[in-house]
């Protein structure tokens, strides 16, 4: 009888708690169906409609909604819906919430600090909005936080101190804002990281030597800012990075030969500078290799972009084997050196721009193996002898520039078979002859410049009549 009244007992005891414990879940999931209630109401008209489904008591089935097992919020997902409104500073209250995404809405306003409440939060998009105004300092307090995107607002302000003691984001994207400031050493700290998207803000100053410490970061951008200063020479560490964006800012001084340590760089973009001196042999050692086994990093290169600099000194040797070239920007340097034999065969090549340097030598015939080649530029430089006719195998071409030389001879024949040309630009050299009737075949040809030459005869009815051309000099 004792034991059979323990266990009535008991049993009880444990329907009870139960009782209770499902109460607990119920009040909590009201309290956050209210949350999300009275967020709603605070949205335009249309957006309430698109959140038809958020109403009673149970937010787990509504639109963009996920729950836990607890059938507590976890994920917000409301993604390019046009949504136009704000972020309520309740979204505190959603304590279980790991996964935020708001990309691409109409949403404005402050990103509220309570923000800083959401201890579960992994995963917080919040790009391409209208949010202005300061990152809140409590974006630090979100340590377990694994991704950040709060690219294409119109924030300002500096980067709040506590951000940087994020070190579990792999992705931290602040690009296309109004941030200013500087790059303070602690960026170091975000040692997991491995996209780091600074671009198009007004952030000033140098970039730290502990930018080194990133040593999982696999792309860095930092172009379209106000930085100054030096290159620093640690970023040479980054050896896992493969995209690495300097463009368009103030930084001076020479290129680091520590770049060339970068075994996995695929884009370097460093041109819109003021970078002096040669393009470092460990570069082009390291893009191109001189080792039968790391020939061009293992043929990775595909894209080079150091125009509109001070650079000097020649073309680095060893860039004629790498094959995988797709795009070559040198232009408005002081590079120099005998170009003939410097470039090779590359299958791939879609751009190459040479203009505006101090080049001289003949062009090569090969550039008439490049048969992807959709643009060849090298005017304003020192070339001399003739326009080789095995330009004309490189059929893709829509621009060929070759202004502003010393070049001799006649205009080949066979650049009649260039069909896809819009431009070609021949004007300021030394050219004679007539002005070969196969020109006249070019029928895309918009832009023809052929003055400042020696050229003799006519100007054809036919190529004064090419449907297209609108510019003929």
């Amino acid at each position: 009888m004792c034991f059979c009244a323990f266990t009535v007992a008991s049993s009880q005891h444990v329907t009870s708690s139960s009782k209770s414990v499902s109460s607990t879940f119920a009040t909590f999931q009201i309290r956050e169906a209210s949350v999300l209630l009275k967020w709603k109401a605070t949205f335009d008209k249309q957006s309430q409609a698109l959140l038809s489904s958020w109403s009673g008591n149970s937010s787990c089935n509504w639109l963009g909604i996920m729950c836990d097992r607890s059938r507590s919020v976890s994920n917000i997902n409301l993604t390019s819906i046009g949504l136009r409104g704000s972020i309520p500073i309740s979204i505190g209250n959603l304590a279980n919430l790991s996964y935020l995404d708001l990309t691409e809405n109409n949403l404005s306003g402050y990103i509220p600090k309570e923000i800083g409440k959401l201890s579960n939060l992994k995963y917080l998009w919040l790009g391409h909005n209208n949010f202005n105004g300061s990152l809140p300092q409590e974006i630090g307090k979100l340590q377990s936080l694994l991704v950040i995107h709060l690219q294409g607002n119109k924030l300002s302000g500096h980067i709040p101190a506590g951000t940087w003691e994020l070190v579990n984001v792999k992705e931290f994207w602040l690009q296309d804002n109004n941030l200013s400031g500087f790059i303070p050493k602690e960026i170091g700290k975000l040692v997991n990281v491995e996209e780091l998207m600074l671009t198009g803000n007004n952030l000033s100053g140098s970039i730290p030597k502990e930018i080194g410490e990133l040593v999982n970061v696999k792309q860095l951008s930092l172009q379209d800012n106000i930085l100054s200063g030096f290159i620093p020479k640690e970023i040479g560490m980054l050896t896992t990075m493969y995209m690495l964006d300097l463009s368009n800012n103030s930084l001076s001084g020479k290129i680091p030969p520590s770049i060339g340590n970068l075994s996995n760089l695929v884009y370097l973009y460093l041109y819109g500078n003021h970078l002096t001196g040669p393009i470092p042999k460990e570069l082009s050692h390291n893009f191109i290799g001189q080792l039968p086994h790391n020939i061009c990093t293992g043929g990775k290169l595909t894209k080079f972009a150091a125009m509109n600099n001070h650079l000097t000194g020649v073309v680095p040797k060893s860039l004629k084997n790498c094959s995988s070239l797709v795009r070559v920007r040198l232009e408005q340097n002081q590079l120099s050196g005998n170009i003939t034999d410097d470039f090779g065969v590359y299958p791939n090549l879609d751009y190459m721009g040479l203009s505006e340097n101090k080049f001289y030598g003949h062009l090569s015939p090969n550039w008439g193996k490049c048969y992807n080649l959709t643009s060849l530029n090298i005017s304003n430089n020192n070339l001399s002898g003739g326009i080789p006719p095995e330009l004309g195998k490189a059929t893709n071409l829509h621009v060929l520039d070759l202004s502003s030389n010393h070049l001799t001879g006649k205009i080949p024949n066979e650049l009649g078979n260039l069909t896809k040309l819009n431009k070609l630009m021949l004007s300021s050299n030394h050219l004679s002859g007539n002005v070969p009737v196969q020109i006249a075949s070019l029928h895309d040809l918009e832009t023809l410049e052929l003055a400042a030459n020696n050229l003799s005869g006519f100007i054809t009815t036919q190529l004064a009549g090419l449907p297209k051309l609108w510019n003929l000099n």
